[in-house]
């Protein structure tokens, strides 16, 4: 008997030695490999980190070659198909301009949309905001660097967040999917809005609301003064 219930509290014992070495190697793991890859990719702007054990991962970044751009013009059409509000000339010069606007969001390494926020002049978000200014003006004429904008008074053109929807319309399980996909896109964009609002002062953003080609006209719309906080 006695021999029974040492043997179990050396089983015991092994199982707790067992966990607790396995608790050391997942504590350095994580130091020394995982963490110092997330914060790499934070650095370089991948602010969607992939959830641990999940698939498929996610990740985002800005367009910054002219092959990634034309992935942001592609993926433009396919959602608005052939009625665009500008012509591709237009997005290219703003990228030219300002190459820190037009950040691209993957799937599994797979692009699967974009978004674009970009830093204007004060002068032509108020021009914007009184209805004189254009959509185009604002991603070309009005456009300024980051590096240009006045930290105490930033000025926001929210140009959107584009998924386009795979599959036929009316299929439902692409319909679940295309929201999903949509919800992480923004979320990277909203992301972006936070680190934003940590290092600057906004003081307006603006946009035009566009519709899929065939599903009603655009509009443009104000945002609030908001502070930084």
């Amino acid at each position: 008997m006695w021999e029974w219930i040492v043997g179990g509290l050396v089983a015991l014992g092994g199982i707790f030695v067992a966990w607790g070495l396995k608790k050391i190697f997942d504590h350095y793991y994580h130091s020394l490999w995982t963490k110092p890859r997330e914060e790499s990719k934070s650095a370089s702007g991948e602010h969607l980190a992939s959830p641990p054990g999940r698939v498929p991962k996610y990740t985002s970044h800005f367009a910054r070659t002219p092959h990634e751009v034309e992935t942001v013009l592609r993926l433009r059409r396919d959602f608005f198909g052939p009625k665009v509000l500008v012509p591709d000339d237009t997005y290219r010069d703003c990228w030219r301009r300002n190459p820190d606007v037009m950040k691209l969001v993957y799937c599994d390494h797979k692009p699967i949309g974009y978004w674009s926020v970009i830093p204007v002049s004060r002068d032509g978000y108020e021009r914007f905001v009184r209805g004189e200014g254009s959509h185009a003006e604002m991603l070309t004429r009005h456009c300024v660097d980051w590096d240009e904008a006045d930290p105490a008074a930033v000025y926001l053109y929210v140009v959107g967040a584009v998924v386009p929807l795979r599959g036929a319309a009316d299929d439902a399980t692409q319909a679940v999917l295309h929201r999903l996909l949509s919800g992480r896109v923004v979320l990277d964009m909203c992301h972006f809005g936070q680190e934003v609002l940590r290092r600057v002062s906004v003081m307006g953003s603006a946009g035009t609301r566009a519709a899929p080609a065939g599903t009603g006209s655009s509009n443009r719309w104000r945002g609030s003064r908001s502070r930084r906080f």
